[in-house]
């Protein structure tokens, strides 16, 4: 058991023995049919893309936000803290931050697949945790790419599982007339929040302050970070603190 994952709904998993990959998408089953809120973050997150689809540039602009917003509404519902719909969309109040991430990221992905997609796939699980990091109070576009690498060394092999099982689970809800992505969507974006935390948590880095990452997403944090992911200073990491979350 991880000490600063205490009180939380996978307090009791660790890593020691790998990646858990079906009791995570077990648990992010049992908290999604537990709160139909969870359903209706993902519907208005598909639609405001499908919407911004229509417009010229509209994706371009929109995908970085909207995918920081939903990373942070995920976090939050598995840390059971309060969210709010308008929470999709803070990602717009860092607008410049996720803007240029997002087309970073593209721009290293489409190098990738000219890599005879084995650079995608290697890219991809660099990068997995991404809009995690930047969701829970990343400051900094590069040093996000470079933490997310950090994260997962070690676990590259497990986390490329991960995402195949994921994959294969969310291509079964296509199959369901298209309407059961809908539910094995949020349902693996919540395993991979879950995840998140067991990697920062195993790696002894924790996880963020929650008054820090609201002040954070407000625009200008005010308090310390306490206990984050990837310490910035390079150094070893500050040991955990008890942080509280918002039933």
């Amino acid at each position: 058991m991880y000490q600063s994952l205490r009180g939380l709904p996978y307090e009791d998993l660790d890593l020691e023995n790998g990646i858990p990959i079906v009791e995570l998408l077990r648990r992010a089953w049992r908290m999604f049919f537990s709160d139909g809120n969870i359903f209706v973050y993902y519907l208005v997150f598909v639609a405001v893309l499908m919407g911004a689809s229509m417009v010229p540039a509209g994706s371009l602009i929109v995908t970085g936000p909207m995918l920081a917003g939903v990373s942070y509404v995920y976090l939050k519902v598995a840390r059971r803290e309060k969210v709010a719909i308008s929470n999709l969309f803070d990602g717009f109040s860092l607008f410049g931050q996720t803007l240029a991430t997002y087309l970073l990221f593209a721009l290293i992905m489409f190098g990738g697949v000219l890599l005879c997609f084995v650079g995608a796939i290697i890219f991809s699980i660099w990068y997995f945790f991404l809009w995690y990091l930047i969701a829970d109070g990343e400051r900094e576009i590069w040093p996000a790419f470079v933490k997310s690498k950090e994260l997962i060394s070690g676990f590259g092999w497990e986390i490329f599982l991960f995402m195949l099982v994921s994959g294969l689970f969310n291509m079964a809800g296509v199959l369901v007339c298209f309407v059961g992505v809908m539910v094995t969507a949020p349902i693996t974006m919540l395993a991979t929040a879950m995840l998140f935390d067991l990697l920062c948590a195993h790696k002894g880095y924790g996880i963020r302050n929650p008054q820090y990452v609201e002040q954070y997403w407000a625009g200008e944090p005010k308090v310390p970070p306490v206990v984050g992911p990837l310490d910035a200073s390079g150094g070893q990491p500050p040991a955990a603190a008890p942080t509280t979350h918002e039933e």
